[in-house]
């Protein structure tokens, strides 16, 4: 099953968690759940577990809208309990067999709503029936065996070691993986290295094809390679040609009608016509390719002022690392002039008290900014998001930072950048509040498939009503390492909460219960001090470079700005 077959997947059950999925939507999940025993399985794991979405066990989320739709769809052509009684006991047999199965799964299954997720279940019964019967047909592939394992693959064969001067629009980031398909870049620079060792360089404007970890076509545009030993035979396909890296450094050049040419400035190279000729390039040499006669490719001298763009990429790189700390700093001085900020995290060592967390937000606007000072437990200074940019580093279970703020509000935004090195648990916080009282917020990560992250806004309201607002997914495995800009607002005066990723609005969600105030008091950044659940994991597995926390909801221009996303 590919990995667009399984983000629909992941996206349609979300969908349907909100209770906003379509009839066409909900036909589509059952049909993608056909599609194999993998998908049938988390289909029944969702629709008998929906509400691990829960802050605790006292504070459960109103999951009514969950199979309404099915149940809509479903009572028509199936009335009686006993065929989902069938399900349901299919459903409990397997699900205690199951060596993950945990004690909130036990709970959730005996809990007081059992007789709504029967009639949730009506719906899974013809697929997971249908499909019974069908694996009683043939015998698991290796290829299924794999999938079922549950284990996380990775698609990627490339990571970009280096971005810098694209276009504000590019999707392309440092840090970011690379999976075979088209790469297009109109401006600026990429630095890609292969999984095999192989490292390219390449200028835009350039159009190429990542086909795997040792083989690239280039449609048209400059790059220019490092082979060391371990990756030789990585190979640059050109319309003309097929040049074969034995261990070298060279430039290769695709113009716009297709004709190409290579550089060779160290080592050597084998270049082969489709046509069946091949010809050696040595050191210092050069070989035009306007045809895939090889009678007709040309050899001159190799210049390395043809590729002298390249020689841009580190002073541009510097410039940008010192750009982006000074546009940060820039922001930082209006943030703190913000009247509605309550409090300001910047992250930055205090030399003398290395061990507590600085708000730099001005006393004159809350109670005191001192009082709002954190506490460092356990995690560790690092580095940030960008060389002169600090951190703290979450890795063991006793990591955290405690703060107490004092102050009611009854919007507010809170904004953080994060780095996730994983999601290691169901949920992964960032801010916490010491149990899960009235007006209380918890903003966590979630990992509930070992699939995609989600960002989750938990609320309690002051009627002691629970939700949570999510948007996922935005991070996978292969994201790992990576940084994101999060935020996420409470906009009580037009009933919305918004949740955005790296400065761009992800998604608007309607806020179902709203409250007299919102209070944060005792915390914790990273962790989880839980009053209602013995000794629970939650600590943030990564590292955070800033947390800020406004009593106003902040545009989507203003979170831009946060997440240094504006010009």
């Amino acid at each position: 099953m590919n990995t667009e077959l399984h983000t629909e997947f992941d996206r349609l059950i979300a969908s349907v968690i909100e209770g906003e999925a379509s009839d066409t939507e909900i036909e589509r999940l059952i049909q993608l759940g056909e599609q194999s025993t993998e998908l049938k399985q988390r289909l029944r794991t969702q629709l008998a577990m929906d509400s691990l979405l829960s802050q605790s066990f006292e504070h459960v989320q109103n999951t009514e809208d969950f199979v309404d739709k099915v149940i809509e769809k479903t009572h028509v052509s199936m009335e009686q309990k006993a065929f989902e009684q069938r399900v349901l006991s299919s459903v409990l047999s397997t699900e205690n067999k199951d060596s993950g199965t945990d004690e909130l799964s036990r709970r959730r299954l005996s809990w007081p709503k059992l007789p709504w997720i029967i009639s949730g279940l009506s719906m899974a019964a013809c697929l997971l029936l249908s499909i019974s019967y069908m694996t009683k047909l043939h015998s698991p592939s290796s290829n299924e065996l794999a999938q079922n394992t549950g284990e996380i693959q990775h698609n990627g064969v490339a990571v970009i070691a280096n971005a810098v001067g694209l276009s504000n629009d590019s999707p392309y980031q440092t840090g970011n993986a690379v999976i075979p398909g088209e790469l297009k870049i109109s401006k600026g620079f990429l630095e890609l290295e292969f999984y095999q060792g192989a490292q390219l360089k390449i200028a835009g404007p350039a159009h190429l094809d990542v086909i795997d970890e040792q083989r690239v076509r280039l449609i048209s545009g400059k790059v220019m390679t490092d082979v060391p030993q371990v990756a030789i035979g990585f190979t640059i396909d050109t319309p003309n040609s097929e040049v074969v890296d034995l261990g070298t450094a060279i430039g290769v050049h695709v113009d716009e009608n297709g004709d190409s040419q290579v550089h060779v400035f160290d080592g050597l190279v084998e270049a082969r016509s489709s046509k069946g000729g091949s010809k050696l390039i040595e050191k210092g040499s050069a070989v035009s390719f306007a045809s895939k006669d090889t009678t007709q490719w040309t050899s001159a001298t190799a210049e390395t002022n043809q590729f002298e763009e390249f020689s841009d990429i580190d002073s541009l790189t510097q410039s940008a690392v010192n750009n982006k700390h000074i546009k940060w700093n820039e922001t930082k001085v209006q943030t703190l002039k913000d009247p509605s900020l309550i409090a300001y995290y910047d992250f930055e060592q205090d030399i003398e008290k290395t061990r507590k967390l600085r708000n730099i937000a001005d006393s004159s606007r809350t109670t005191s900014s001192h009082d709002y000072d954190g506490a460092i437990v356990g995690a560790q200074w690092a580095k940030g998001p960008w060389p002169g940019k600090s951190a703290l580093e979450f890795k063991h279970p006793a990591d955290r930072v405690r703060i107490d703020i004092k102050e009611q509000f009854t919007d507010f935004t809170l904004a953080a950048w994060v780095k996730i090195d994983s999601l290691d648990r169901q949920f992964n916080s960032l801010l916490l509040t010491d149990g899960f009282d009235n007006g209380d917020i918890h903003w966590q990560l979630g990992n509930f498939n070992n699939k995609f992250g989600t960002v989750v806004l938990g609320t309690s309201s002051s009627e002691n009503k629970g939700r949570n607002y999510n948007f996922s997914p935005f991070f996978s495995a292969a994201d790992s390492g990576t940084w994101y800009h999060l935020a996420t607002t409470m906009d009580q005066t037009n009933n919305k909460v918004s949740i955005f990723v790296n400065g761009l609005q992800v998604r608007e969600l309607e806020l179902v219960n709203p409250s007299d105030y919102w209070y944060i008091g005792e915390a914790s950044l990273g962790n989880w001090n839980s009053l209602s659940i013995k000794s629970p994991l939650r600590n943030l597995n990564g590292s955070m470079a800033e947390f800020v926390i406004f009593s106003r909801a902040l545009s989507e221009k203003e979170i831009a700005s946060l997440a240094l996303t504006t010009n």
